[in-house]
């Protein structure tokens, strides 16, 4: 199954720890995943990078709305089809569903910023799930 995902940044937090470790474990499982990131990538980006996971930044800079942004990820999506979108943090989710708009791209999925559950019985809350089936 191809898994694109959509982070923020891929610099040193702990966010971006959590989504290469994800992504190395579901390439293990023999899924095929690639990283995107809104912004230049940093430790995060160069470390999936040496561990061969297909990685790349839309080269967009913080605090500044950008449409050619989300022109290539729309590109790059309606090239690659994946069959999930996952985003990860607040930026990449708000983009996922943006992107979404212009090109289809199976189930999205996203991570909650801390405070922001899903609300109970909400659709939103089960498409992760899926990824490990």
């Amino acid at each position: 199954m191809r898994i694109l995902f959509l982070s923020t940044s891929m610099g040193m937090g702990g966010a971006d720890q959590q989504l290469l470790s994800a992504a190395m474990g579901l390439r293990h499982r023999g899924h095929e995943v690639r990283i995107v990131s809104l912004t230049p990538l940093g430790e995060m980006g160069a470390r999936a990078r040496a561990a061969g996971l297909a990685t790349e930044s839309l080269e967009m800079r913080r605090g500044i709305a950008d449409p050619r942004g989300l022109a290539r990820l729309v590109r790059l999506v309606r090239s690659w089809h994946p069959r999930v979108l996952h985003s990860h943090m607040l930026h990449a989710n708000l983009m996922a569903r943006a992107v979404r708009l212009f090109a289809p791209c199976g189930t999205p999925a996203n991570a909650r910023e801390p405070g922001n559950p899903p609300p109970p019985g909400s659709p939103r809350a089960g498409p992760a799930n899926n990824i490990n089936h």
